[in-house]
């Protein structure tokens, strides 16, 4: 099962290569997750993506979390660097209709939040309502518009109703 967990990072846009970066997943931040029915203060631990590093090239970035198998990237991961405070990343936004859509609205801060979608690895329970990831495999990272977690947020997006009424679409399929 995939889980999804989303972060308010700086987000930096290179306009001349449609390149973004942020921190995808900040470590060592517990934030309070409610899923499945259930609520749970949950962290990540330093290290805990360290072994995606090397497969950043596997890791597609999307606008939203995917549903299905038919959603299709917007972008792709250019690097994940593993840091003592997170997971930061470079992602390439493609020249398609969609991805220049989804760049002006990260440019005009409309966007500002990047999210990862992963497998779980190891936990470590302290208690029942509390948990920290010591292990995690990256399935994929989203752009979305708003964060769970405070540290990961893109650093720049105006909106276009055409990208809205997209995402809509996107989001009841």
């Amino acid at each position: 099962m995939i889980l999804t967990r989303t972060f308010t990072s700086d987000l930096h846009v290179r306009d001349d290569d449609r390149v973004i970066s942020g921190t995808l997943v900040p470590y060592s931040v517990p934030v309070s997750i409610r899923e499945y029915g259930k609520s749970y203060v949950e962290d990540f631990a330093p290290g805990a993506f360290v072994a995606d590093v090397d497969r950043a090239s596997e890791v597609e970035l999307t606008a939203l979390h995917p549903r299905s198998g038919a959603e299709l990237p917007i972008g792709i991961t250019l690097s994940l660097t593993d840091t003592p405070a997170g997971l930061d990343g470079e992602w390439r936004i493609s020249e398609t209709d969609f991805g220049t859509e989804v760049l002006t609205l990260v440019r005009d801060k409309a966007l500002r939040s990047l999210s990862a979608g992963f497998t779980e690895g190891r936990n470590k329970w302290h208690t029942r309502q509390r948990v920290t990831r010591l292990t995690a495999t990256l399935d994929h990272a989203a752009l979305v518009r708003r964060g769970a977690y405070p540290t990961a947020r893109l650093r720049a997006a105006q909106t276009q109703p055409r990208l809205l009424l997209r995402l809509a679409r996107m989001r009841s399929q």
